[in-house]
């Protein structure tokens, strides 16, 4: 049984991480915007349904720069940063006090 190189397990690790906390933004986002949209900032379903379609078409969007990025820098490039934009933008949900807000950092979450 050979040796695995320390470097590669740390990686590994990193990844994992990001990986984990890339699903958690996502099932977080699905499961509490609807809520908190409707309820605390009054959206409409329709608005709602509007915020999701342009988190799509950003992460739709970003889909070829990341993968420029994760080929010429790694993928803890390209990983790591998305997951703090994630990050930042869950923090500043609460504080976006309508519509325009929250697509701008909806537009952020998508990144």
């Amino acid at each position: 049984m050979g040796l695995v190189h320390p470097y590669y397990r740390v990686t590994f690790v990193i990844l994992l991480v990001a990986t984990c906390g890339a699903h958690l933004r996502y099932t977080a986002l699905t499961t509490l915007l609807p809520m908190y949209g409707t309820i605390e900032r009054g959206l409409s379903t329709t608005e709602i349904g509007a915020l999701f379609g342009l988190l799509a078409v950003v992460n739709l969007a970003m889909i070829g720069p990341m993968g420029w990025l994760s080929d010429r820098w790694g993928r803890k490039a390209a990983i790591v940063p998305s997951i703090a934009l994630g990050a930042v933008a869950l923090a500043l949900y609460p504080f976006a006090p309508g519509l325009p807000a929250l697509s701008a950092v909806t537009l952020i979450m998508g990144v």
